[in-house]
């Protein structure tokens, strides 16, 4: 957490709950706060402004982008990697890739049927082709 205030066992699951469900009412009420909705909304919002409880869910949506982002970038340079494998002993297995690559970066809608199976059963595939 750094150098900043320490947080309550209490405001550490209310931001635990929070980064899990978006809601702060939610998070409130798993945290352990008692009271109506209401009363947990408002605890919920009241915990939103303070400043060491802001700066904790700064923190970790910062921490989820960048593992996300190292995953996503990862999975791109695998899709490339077996577009550029399979590109004459399995054309189709490219092509499926470079069609992921595509809708993982927005270049086109996948409007059109999506193969059955997932970047993991894309992978089993190229394996087993090994």
């Amino acid at each position: 957490m750094g150098d900043g205030p320490k947080l309550t066992q209490r405001q550490l699951l209310f931001v635990e709950a929070y980064l899990a469900t978006g809601n702060a009412t939610e998070a409130a009420k798993t945290a352990g706060y008692s009271g109506n909705r209401a009363t947990l909304g408002s605890i919920g919002g009241e915990n939103l402004q303070k400043p060491a409880i802001a700066a904790e869910i700064s923190r970790r949506q910062a921490e989820i982008r960048e593992r996300s982002a190292v995953g996503l970038e990862a999975k791109r340079l695998k899709l490339w990697e077996i577009a550029q494998q399979c590109k004459v002993d399995r054309p189709d297995v490219a092509i499926r890739a470079i069609h992921e690559l595509n809708v993982m970066d927005g270049d086109i809608a996948d409007a059109r049927p999506k193969p059955p199976g997932s970047f993991e059963d894309l992978l089993r595939m190229v394996l087993g082709a090994a």
